[in-house]
This record gives structure tokens, C-alpha cells and sequence, in this order.
């Protein structure tokens, strides 16, 4: 939700740009960098890796630049450049990441903490979630591909909002309210997320193992 157009530039692509300037100096052979799903902005899902690109806010768009910086940065060096599009990533060691944790952390902290839950209206907002475990994994099986290219990283599956409420009741097995509220980033907000892992089964040989449940 930044807005701050020179800091989320700096941060997601001059130091990127950096970084990779470095690693070839030391003879790095491959690069796996993280792209996000968020680049497919309103698009439909399921999202396939070759859409055309749609970013709606300045996060996803600094992304959209990275995937081209470090394409053209692998052609020109012959080091192939991995972009890896993280759909919505949750689970272990995530605290220290406070309100930029996932929702699905945010959640299961509201739930301990208050009995109740906030989300937009009406919590029908779909998203791809996917273990912060098969991302580990799939970045690994990335050091076995020597190409330029980008792939999707969700589980193929996607659920709302409301379930992942309903998921921690039952978990937990207690009562936990939901306290709708107004969504304040209406025309930058992805309302549904979902990818086709096609690409990533077929090339990389991933398959997600840990369910949203």
C-alpha cells in the first residue's frame, strides 16, 4: 500500500540492480530473484505466466520493472535470471514482519488476541495461499533450471477471506466474530488471486505439499 514511488523503486529495483552487478563480479552462475503475483493486478484468474502484465499500485509495478531489469540483465551477461512470482506467502518465522505479515498470520493473531477478526467487505476476497515451506522448495528446485524465465509460486488453489476465518475457528474451537469494514484501497486492490502452477509442474518439477488447512 506505499505509495512512495522513489523508496519502493530503490528498494525493489536500483538495489536489486546492485545486487546482481555484484554477484556477477563474483562469478555467480544463476540468479533466483523474488517477483510477486501482485503484478497481475486485476486480471482474471487464474493467472498463466505469459498474460500481459496489468500492476495497479506501486509495489506491483516495481516488480514489473525487476522481471524486465533482470531479464535484460541475463541476456547481456549470459546468467540465467529466475524470477519467482510469490502469490500470497504465509507461515513459519513471519512475527518480525508486523503489519506486512500475512493476512493469514494477522488473522490467526486477531482471532488469539480479540475473539474477532477485520476484513474488507464482505471477506469474498479469493486468494492463491501458499506455504512459505513449498516457496523453500521451490527456489531449490530453481538451482536445477538454467534459463531465463519467471514462474508462478501459489498452490493452484485459492480460497476467501471468510474461510480462512472459518479454517481458524475450527482450529481453534472457539467463537470469532468478524468486523467488516470499508476497503480504503479500492483502485489498487487485487480482489482475487489464483495461479496456474502448470508452468512451474511441467519445468521445475514443483508440487505444493501443505494445504491452506
Amino acid at each position: 500500500t506505499d505509495k512512495n514511488e522513489k523508496y519502493m523503486y530503490e528498494s525493489n529495483c536500483l538495489w536489486s540492480m546492485k545486487l546482481f552487478n555484484i554477484l556477477k563480479e563474483l562469478h555467480c552462475k544463476k540468479i533466483v530473484y523474488a517477483s510477486s503475483a501482485s503484478i497481475y493486478g486485476d486480471l482474471m484468474p487464474p493467472y498463466v505466466e505469459s498474460m500481459e502484465l496489468k500492476p495497479l499500485n506501486v509495489y506491483a509495478s516495481s516488480k514489473y520493472i525487476l522481471e524486465e531489469i533482470a531479464d535484460n540483465f541475463g541476456i547481456k551477461n549470459g546468467i540465467p535470471m529466475i524470477g519467482l512470482r510469490y502469490f500470497n506467502v504465509y507461515g513459519t518465522n513471519e512475527s518480525h514482519k508486523k503489519n506486512r505479515a500475512s493476512m493469514v498470520y494477522q488473522l490467526c493473531q486477531q482471532a488469539k488476541e480479540y475473539g474477532m477478526c477485520k476484513l474488507f467487505k464482505w471477506g469474498l476476497q479469493t486468494r492463491d495461499w501458499v506455504s512459505v515451506h513449498d516457496v523453500v522448495t521451490c527456489n531449490i528446485l530453481c538451482l536445477d533450471y538454467h534459463v531465463n524465465d519467471v514462474f508462478n509460486v501459489g498452490s493452484g488453489t485459492a480460497c476467501s477471506m471468510n474461510d480462512i476465518v472459518d479454517i481458524i475457528r475450527k482450529t481453534i474451537n472457539k467463537p470469532i466474530g468478524i468486523n467488516y469494514i470499508d476497503n480504503p484501497y479500492l483502485d489498487s486492490y487485487q480482489n482475487h488471486t489464483l495461479a496456474n502452477i502448470e508452468k512451474a509442474k511441467e519445468k521445475l518439477k514443483y508440487k505444493p505439499q501443505v494445504t491452506i488447512e
